[in-house]
């Protein structure tokens, strides 16, 4: 009998603890309107317990015994606080709002369906042209780079220069966005019908499924899908191209653009400019085509900039002959530019062969012998102020400019006087005299 009354104590405490909970639940409604408040959130302070509303507007919570100050908060309305008293289950429905309570201002937030998943417009700044009227004007017209060159992330070249920084090669890297109104609005049309045709191919489906439909329904329906994403896929090729993206990083100049003015392939909108890695380009003359290969040193001298000069070599050789000149391009890259622009005039100088030693000599005084071979007269000193002279053989290497390289002669050396006017008749017996 005692251990039957021990299980009994048990069991009856059991029960008496487990009715120490009492659930509060009910209705969370407008007072204004009478509509169902969605996500209020009601909340204990003191045991840090709450729960929300569904998208009835209904609540439930269950608490242990006892008398809360309990919170209902909406997010729209001032925060309203109940005294209950939860000695027993309790229906609690509230009506929130009233005219002595503020309402928070509204909050309208607008945007463009499908924007987020069609385009690549990330980071896109509208300049509104009431905006641009209030900046100050030169000479009557407001500077677009200027203006351009204020907004938030823009950084211009120096301080207070001209253009400003872009940068290109990604899809999302946009410089001018043309007008693409007629396009934007054939597409929607197409979108509208295609959607009617994928509507009216489902139909067909299910009718082919059930054995009902035709053929040549089903065929027709399913080709009038294909035909209008083929025309919907061309008009969105067509739109793509109204966004002129930089093909390249660099400084944008000019822009010769104005907003709301005709664009065409032959129009320039704007100038972009990298002088960070320059290419000198020529033009030569063919005969030199045998003697300039890449990697040949040139020498680049800028006359109308401070006398520069800079050793480079030939990356890049022509493979045409121009016909109205008779001459060949060939290209030398300029790396880390900091200082030379475009279109500036440079001159070169050419090394198109060495040697280690050689004489030069006028080019006149060099005559032929019957067998063809070179030679000149040179004037030795003999008595009463007078020359006798003597031929000499040398060896032409390079003529150029009235000027002959020969081979080195140990007949020929520095100081030795070479007959360059009058010499074709003379013979070797003959006094000269020089005036």
């Amino acid at each position: 009998m005692k251990l039957f009354l021990f299980f009994l104590s048990i069991l009856l405490t059991f029960l008496s603890y487990s009715q120490s909970k009492y659930t509060l639940s009910g209705y969370i409604t407008d007072a204004k309107n009478g509509e169902v408040m969605v996500g209020t959130k009601i909340f204990i302070p003191s045991i840090n317990q709450g729960t929300f509303s569904n998208n009835y507007g209904f609540y439930s919570l269950s608490v242990p015994s006892g008398t809360y100050q309990v919170e209902f908060r909406t997010g729209v309305y001032a925060i309203e606080v109940r005294s209950l008293d939860l000695t027993k289950n309790l229906v609690y429905n509230l009506e929130i709002g009233s005219d002595a309570v503020q309402n928070l201002n509204e909050v309208v937030i607008n945007g463009k369906k499908g924007e987020n998943t069609n385009s690549t417009k990330m980071g896109q700044v509208e300049l509104e042209m009431e905006n641009i009227k209030t900046l100050p004007a030169f000479m009557g017209e407001v500077d677009v780079i200027k203006i351009i060159q204020l907004l938030p992330g823009v950084s211009s070249v120096s301080e207070g220069g001209q253009g400003f920084y872009v940068r290109g090669g990604g899809p999302d890297q946009n410089l001018v966005l043309l007008d693409a109104a007629l396009i934007n609005s054939g597409a929607q049309e197409i979108e509208t019908q295609l959607e009617y045709a994928e509507y009216m191919l489902k139909k067909q489906e299910e009718l082919k499924s059930k054995g009902v439909g035709s053929e040549f329904d089903y065929e027709t329906a399913r080709n009038a899908v294909k035909s209008l994403r083929a025309k919907l896929n061309s008009l969105n090729t067509q739109r793509g191209k109204s966004a002129i993206k930089a093909p390249f990083s660099g400084i944008i100049d000019v822009v010769y653009a104005k907003q709301g003015q005709m664009a065409g392939p032959q129009s320039p909108l704007l100038r972009l400019v990298n002088n960070s890695n320059v290419e000198i380009t020529a033009s030569i003359s063919e005969k030199h085509l045998s003697k300039i290969k890449v990697g040949t040193l040139i020498e680049v001298s800028f006359p109308n900039f401070n006398n520069t000069i800079l050793n480079l070599k030939v990356n890049t050789v022509g493979n045409f002959i121009e016909p109205t000149n008779r001459t060949f391009r060939i290209a030398a890259k300029v790396s880390g530019n900091k200082e030379l622009l475009p279109n500036m005039l440079a001159e070169l100088r050419i090394t198109d062969f060495t040697v280690e030693n050689g004489l030069v000599i006028p080019a006149k005084s060099i005559l032929k012998s019957q067998d063809n071979s070179d030679y000149v007269w040179v004037a030795l000193p003999s008595s009463k102020g007078n020359f006798k002279v003597k031929k000499i053989a040398v060896e032409l290497i390079e003529n150029q400019d009235g000027e002959a390289l020969i081979k080195d002669n140990a007949a020929i050396m520095n100081g030795t006087k070479i007959i360059v006017e009058g010499a074709r008749g003379i013979t070797e017996k003959d006094q000269v005299r020089i005036k």
